[in-house]
């Protein structure tokens, strides 16, 4: 092997290896960043929702307020009772609401029955994606928790979206090294 195709080996190996790192190190940047913009927001929302219903004694139709704002913010909103039942899902048929499971022990309930608010991310079983969840207490009223969740199938296909551009990146990357390499054998 001469000097010219170690070289030129080297720098490619280099360069492929500089570029496929600082992808997956953006990669991860990126997702750490969306997720905690995703955990704004999901708070946010569920805390806009609580405020909402606080301190309401009677809700005529909890399902389709759970509905209406669920449509407002574009984002599935569950109204929980302090016993645990549903009382309202954007997602969730008003005739199908008895059949779900109750939710008093979900991990981001049982947080925001302790602090006032809770998140968590898990397997949604009314849907069967993977979810994040904010809960957030309501101040009186029969509703006491809301909660809104987002499937992080979205967090997902950005992060694809984005993966693909940095290989668009990385071939670049690489097709210049060989070129630049080849050009500077040639000198």
């Amino acid at each position: 092997m001469t000097f010219r195709t170690r070289t030129f080996l080297g720098i490619l190996l280099a360069t492929s290896l500089a570029l496929g790192v600082s992808t997956l190190l953006g990669e991860q940047a990126l997702l750490r960043f969306m997720r905690e913009d995703v955990d704004t927001g999901l708070l946010n929302q569920a805390r806009l929702a609580a405020s909402l219903l606080a301190h309401q004694a009677v809700l005529a139709d909890p399902d389709d307020r759970a509905d209406a704002i669920g449509r407002l913010i574009g984002e599935r909103v569950t109204f929980i009772a302090t016993d645990g039942s549903v009382l309202g899902d954007s997602e969730v048929d008003r005739a199908n609401l008895a059949t779900l499971e109750n939710h008093a022990t979900r991990e981001e309930v049982v947080q925001a029955a302790k602090t006032g608010e809770g998140m968590a991310s898990r397997t949604s079983r009314t849907t069967g994606v993977e979810t994040r969840y904010a809960a957030v207490a309501v101040a009186g009223g029969p509703v006491a928790f809301v909660r809104v969740a987002l499937p992080l199938t979205a967090i997902d296909a950005r992060i694809a979206s984005v993966r693909r551009l940095a290989l668009v990146g990385l071939g670049a990357g690489v097709l210049a090294a060989i070129a630049l390499t080849g050009l500077a054998s040639l000198l």
